[in-house]
């Protein structure tokens, strides 16, 4: 008896999963200039490099460089016991927008809200568009008219001007895509270690991420006390949120699926499938080893809820034990900003400015 549809099921959703994650963008990637300015003297806030880090990480490529007609102002302010980032979009010299982004009195809240909002805010920058034409001269309107309001399009806060309700950016307003692949080596889902591949497309936030994830392991065959061979592979699909501190990576792990048995070396093998489902905890440390990609070694511990029984001729071979572990080594790649909100915050910011 074969086993080959299931894993033909567990190639093509791997292949349909790298090919999402890795097809490259058709548009040429944006780029800009970029200045940096933070409180003078306080260490808690990142220097440019840091921050360009951050940038970078972000988009998954280095967007700086240093002559663009597009650029970028980020600054760091302490007013009032409070942190205040400012992100201020140039196009050929002259303001295109401006985002102000406040906290609590956390300079690594704040920055990590300035990353992405740079980040979002090149990712969605159109290099071939040239700066709006100089506008038509204007006739006056008659006098018991009132003057049309400017375009919210190209409204824009003037650089020292207050805002009437400059809200907080959280870090969840643009999510980046992450693409995972994990092999790995495991025990106690098989009668003798196994290995197999976990596969993940969510999205992550400067400390969160959420993913879906779909698992095979290769049969393990172990000899058979009648006689012959058992050999199991399993199948599953879950989900995993995770936490993540600066480099390590704490996650909850939920999968269900299919375990499935076979015997071989008997005069009647057969094969036999049962519901195997299990939760636990995963604990990783991402190394980047490259802009765009990172390494991740892992550990996981499951414990089953659902534990299939193998039986061939009416007898029990096989249970799956309570409890299973694995250790695996996640290739991780981000991707772009998904979805790009700049340009709408800026029309509905711009609206609501002028409505006021």
């Amino acid at each position: 008896m074969g086993y080959d549809r299931p894993v033909r099921t567990v190639v093509a959703a791997l292949i349909i999963l790298v090919d999402l994650a890795f097809a490259a963008p058709a548009r040429a990637k944006p780029s800009a200039t970029f200045s940096y300015a933070r409180p003078a003297g306080d260490a808690s806030c990142p220097d440019e490099t840091a921050l360009r880090g951050m940038i970078t990480s972000q988009l998954g490529y280095n967007p700086f460089t240093a002559t663009s007609n597009l650029g970028v102002e980020a600054s760091i302010e302490r007013s009032g016991g409070r942190l205040r980032g400012r992100v201020v979009l140039r196009r050929d010299g002259k303001p295109d927008g401006e985002r102000l982004l406040e906290a609590a009195n956390d300079c690594s809240n704040v920055a990590n809200a300035l990353a992405l909002t740079v980040a979002v805010a090149i990712d969605t920058l159109d290099p071939e568009r040239s700066a709006a034409p100089p506008a038509a001269p204007s006739v006056p309107a008659p006098a018991e008219k009132d003057p049309a309001p400017p375009s919210p399009e190209v409204a824009v806060a003037p650089r020292g001007a207050e805002p009437a309700a400059a809200s907080p950016v959280p870090a969840a307003t643009s999510p980046a895509v992450r693409f995972s692949l994990a092999p790995r080596v495991s025990g106690g889902v098989a009668p003798a270690a196994s290995f197999g591949a976990v596969v993940s497309l969510g999205v992550r936030w400067p400390s969160v991420s959420v993913g879906i994830e779909a698992r095979g392991d290769l049969p393990a065959f172990v000899p058979l006390s009648i006689g012959g061979e058992l050999g199991t592979s399993v199948v599953l699909g879950g989900a995993a949120p995770c936490v993540h501190l600066r480099r390590f990576v704490a996650c909850a792990v939920f999968a269900v699926g299919s375990l499935r048995g076979e015997s071989r070396g008997v005069q009647n093998p057969g094969s036999d499938y049962g519901l195997f489902g299990a939760a636990g905890a995963r604990l990783g440390l991402e190394l980047p080893l490259s802009k765009a990609i990172a390494l991740r070694p892992e550990v996981e511990g499951l414990a089953a809820w659902a534990r299939p029984d193998l039986r061939f001729d009416g007898r029990s071979v096989w249970t799956a034990p309570p409890v299973s572990g694995s250790f695996g080594l996640a290739v991780v790649r981000p991707r772009a900003q998904v979805p790009p909100l700049w340009s709408a915050w800026r029309r509905c910011s711009s609206a609501s400015t002028s409505s006021q």
